[in-house]
């Protein structure tokens, strides 16, 4: 409410996430955003060297904050070994 959080798309649109779906918008720092748009950098990249071709995002939160305190990316080739890819995005 105080301006301090940045809109987002949880499945980022720069990968296919949807950009007019309500469900696909949520709210972090500044910080946390700056740090995402590293990790979409790093995806975009895996995907055109055909290293993932799979992916999962789960934001966690706590109690009925509509805020996530984190967001976990989890990427891999679905028929590779080896090339997976975690990482936990940091909000709170």
């Amino acid at each position: 409410r105080s301006g301090r959080l940045v809109k987002i798309h949880l499945v980022p649109t720069e990968l296919g996430g949807p950009a007019k779906d309500r469900y696909n918008i949520v709210y972090i720092t500044p910080e946390a955003a700056e740090a995402r748009e590293l990790l979409i950098s790093t995806l975009e990249t895996d995907l055109e060297e055909e290293k993932i071709d799979q992916m999962q995002i789960v934001p966690d939160y706590k109690g009925t904050s509509i805020v996530p305190t984190r967001i976990r990316f989890m990427a891999w080739h679905s028929e590779r070994k080896g090339g997976e890819f975690a990482v936990v995005l940091e909000v709170w």
